[in-house]
C-alpha cells in the first residue's frame, strides 16, 4: 500500500510540474505578444506622427514609410532581442547568419535540434514512467 501511495504521489507531483510549466510557458507568451502589440502601436503613432508633420521650412514633401519599412523596423526589432537573449545565455550560443539565403539553412537546424531536443523529453517521461510502474508492483 505505501509503494502505490508514493507512485501516486509521484504522479501528482509529475502532473503539478507539468501544468506549472504549461502555465509559466503560456503567460510567456502572452507577455511576448502584449509587448510586441506595444511596440507596433508605438511605431504606428510615430508612423502617423511623422506623415502628418511637416514643416514650413521644408521645400519638399516628406517621404511617408510604407507598411514594408514598419514590418522591416519590426524585424529588426526581434532580430536585436534576439541577440540580446542569446548573449545572456551564459554558456549556450547561436550562429545567425547575415546572409539572407542561409535563413533556410538555419530554420532547418532549428527544426532539428527542437526535434532532438524533443525525442530526449520524450525518452525520459518513458522512463520514469516505467520507474512509477516498478514502483507500483
Amino acid at each position: 500500500i505505501a509503494v502505490s501511495h508514493k507512485a501516486e504521489a509521484l504522479k501528482i507531483g509529475r502532473m503539478k510540474r507539468a501544468e506549472a510549466e504549461a502555465e509559466q510557458s503560456y503567460l510567456h507568451g502572452v507577455g511576448i505578444a502584449n509587448q510586441r502589440s506595444a511596440i507596433a502601436t508605438g511605431m504606428k503613432d510615430v508612423i502617423r506622427t511623422n506623415n502628418k508633420s511637416t514643416s514650413i521650412f521644408e521645400e519638399k514633401e516628406k517621404e511617408s514609410l510604407s507598411n514594408k519599412d514598419v514590418l522591416d523596423i519590426l524585424l529588426f526589432t526581434q532580430y536585436m532581442d534576439t541577440l540580446s537573449a542569446v548573449t545572456k545565455g551564459g554558456d549556450n550560443g547561436l550562429m545567425l547568419y547575415n546572409d539572407p539565403s542561409k535563413v533556410a539553412e538555419l530554420c532547418q537546424q532549428l527544426s532539428f535540434s527542437t526535434t532532438k531536443t524533443r525525442e530526449k523529453e520524450e525518452l525520459a517521461m518513458k522512463q520514469e514512467d516505467r520507474d512509477m510502474m516498478l514502483l507500483e508492483d
